[in-house]
């Protein structure tokens, strides 16, 4: 089994800015900590778990897909404004076609943009990896690949019970989302559309962080 190592790839710009948003979450975080805010659905931690479903397209020596590839993705990480949250996502997948089998993943920093207080459209930068294993005695071996690795996603959230509860803070949230994973390389790309439900749990904010009336404070 080859692999195509493509550190030239590695996201500098992309992963630059995120961590410029990491001091951003720092800078947010103390200037929150000491004005109060109103109270919303989104805000504090996040934890979510989603199944996804893929189309998986392969660049190589042969080019290969489109292949329906399964798996998961796990996502954590914080509200830094209403309008920005920032967080880790990884997840992994296994995909069959062409006597091949397939399996891909990803690890990387997320940052999300919140337009709407339900719409959400993120972007990741990160590495990835893909590992090919031949399911036919006789085929060229396929070359894998670890590096850099890219995504899109677009994601709306509901909340159930809770979306007329002006002063609900926090809860379950089960949110669809659509997106791209985009692993470029010299001699093996990969690259991903998928579909999937998030189960999201968020934390919400203690109350004495959150602008509230009288009787929603005690």
């Amino acid at each position: 089994m080859k692999w195509n190592h493509t550190q030239k790839h590695w996201p500098g710009r992309g992963v630059s800015l995120l961590f410029s948003l990491l001091l951003l979450s720092v800078v947010t975080g103390s200037a929150r900590a000491t004005a109060p805010v109103r109270p919303d659905l989104k805000q504090g931690y996040y934890f979510a778990l989603i199944p996804v479903g893929e189309m998986v397209f392969v660049d190589s020596k042969n080019n290969y897909g489109p292949w329906a590839s399964f798996g998961g993705q796990l996502r954590m990480g914080e509200e830094l404004t209403r309008w920005m949250d920032l967080g880790i996502s990884g997840g992994a997948s296994v995909a069959k076609g062409d006597h091949l089998r397939l399996i891909h993943g990803h690890f990387g920093v997320e940052a999300t943009i919140k337009p709407t207080r339900f719409l959400a459209l993120g972007v990741l930068a990160g590495m990835g990896f893909a590992d090919f294993s031949r399911l036919k005695s006789g085929m060229d071996a396929v070359t894998g690949r670890f590096g850099a690795t890219y995504g899109f996603t677009v994601a709306y959230d509901f909340f159930p019970g809770q979306r007329h509860d002006p002063y609900r803070i926090g809860g379950l949230a089960i949110t669809p989302v659509v997106g791209v994973h985009l692993g470029p390389a010299d001699v093996t790309a990969v690259y991903s559309m998928f579909v999937g439900i998030s189960i999201t749990w968020w934390t919400g904010l203690p109350k004495n962080r959150l602008d509230l009336p009288v009787e929603e404070a005690y």
